[in-house]
């Protein structure tokens, strides 16, 4: 395309639209237009534009499993660019490019081979990653110590970011890690450590709300807790043989036989095990239950207007208008007619148990006398 600094338009399907991508050859000032009711999107470039760019060179190839080695040699060659390749690049590579400078065709290739380039005066080195580290001296060793953080515990999290595993070496004695890698990977490793080689904290989570149904449930608590802080050895459950407990300058109050929480940890690990702890930990709501048994003339009760359904409509109770279906929205009408019926002696009131329990558990209530016989 190369019209003024546009280079290229690309034009890819992205979740949840399609994404434009305009490929400039220097910086340029830009307004987006929406037009014809958003029918028409329009990407003003405004200039001047340098003309520095226009007379780089542009290179276009077409190569189908050509070697990786040759393809460099052709890109060198047009360039007019030394490039010294390694014997470690090894392979085949099949491209189409149009109008690429040379860096970008390099970078291209380069990325799809997985190599790198070391630029010396007017030389390109081109190779795999681990030779030219260890030929051309890239890497270098950096010494961390560590004030709060075990070694082994931040020689794990760095390996996250350092390729090769064996550039990293724990020193126990000195509480340090020597890490060894490009300076980019150094900066990173001294970024990451500043996060986690922090003061721990101790804090204590009482258990006092839920009922707990033995030591599964709790271990199942302590297993979600270990989402949040990983080392198992700062978790632990505890039971409370004094009301209260205190750990540093914290005190709090626990009843006698209550499952405890400490967990030791940074301040953002406590914050979250506390959210957690609080949307597990708390009081089942209660739930009465109250019912009232009574015993009825059903021969006399037409001029109340009470009627009792059974058979097909078991529970069913009909009072005039109003129908109760096994609820109690109405309990306080039910009352009422059941009062109207002692008054005129056609029913009395022999039982009015209730039971209390908590939601989700299973409560029993038995109703009625024992007879003995024989």
């Amino acid at each position: 395309m190369n019209i003024g600094p546009l280079r290229n338009i690309m034009i890819r399907s992205s979740e949840p639209g399609i994404r434009i991508w305009c490929e400039l050859s220097q910086p340029a000032q830009f307004e987006v237009f929406d037009e014809s009711n958003g029918r028409l999107l329009t990407i003003l470039l405004k200039g001047p534009f340098s003309n520095s760019q226009s007379k780089e060179n542009m290179f276009s190839f077409d190569f189908r499993d050509a070697s990786v080695r040759d393809v460099l040699m052709a890109l060198a060659k047009s360039a007019g660019v030394n490039i010294v390749v390694d014997d470690s690049v090894e392979g085949t590579i099949s491209l189409a490019f149009e109008g690429l400078s040379f860096d970008q065709a390099l970078g291209y290739i380069l990325k799809v081979r997985g190599l790198e380039q070391v630029k010396l005066g007017n030389n390109i080195i081109i190779g795999k990653k681990e030779t030219l580290e260890e030929n051309f001296d890239l890497l270098t060793s950096r010494r961390f110590t560590l004030k709060y953080t075990d070694p082994d515990t931040a020689a794990s999290v760095l390996s996250m970011y350092i390729s090769e595993p064996n550039r990293i070496s724990k020193d126990p004695v000195t509480r340090s890690l020597l890490v060894r890698g490009r300076e980019e990977e150094l900066t990173k490793a001294e970024e990451v450590l500043k996060t986690i080689d922090v003061a721990l904290e101790t804090k204590i989570f009482p258990l006092n709300n839920n009922l707990y149904e033995g030591k599964d449930q709790l271990d199942r608590i302590v297993q979600l807790i270990k989402i949040i802080v990983p080392d198992e050895n700062r978790i632990s459950l505890n039971y409370t043989l004094n009301e209260n407990i205190a750990m540093s300058e914290e005190k709090i109050r626990v009843p006698v036989g209550n499952p405890y929480i400490v967990v030791q940890g940074t301040q953002e690990e406590l914050e979250a095990v506390g959210e957690l702890i609080s949307n597990i930990d708390r009081k089942l709501p209660q739930i009465m239950i109250e019912a009232k048994i009574v015993e009825i003339n059903r021969n006399k009760t037409k001029d109340l207007g009470v009627s009792w359904f059974v058979g097909d409509q078991e529970g069913q109770i009909s009072f005039g208008e109003m129908s109760l279906g096994g609820t109690m929205e109405r309990q306080d009408l039910v009352s009422i007619r059941i009062q109207a019926l002692e008054k005129k002696n056609l029913g009395r009131l022999v039982g009015n148990p209730r039971i209390l329990t908590l939601s989700g558990k299973t409560a029993v209530i038995s109703v009625g006398e024992k007879v003995p016989y024989r």
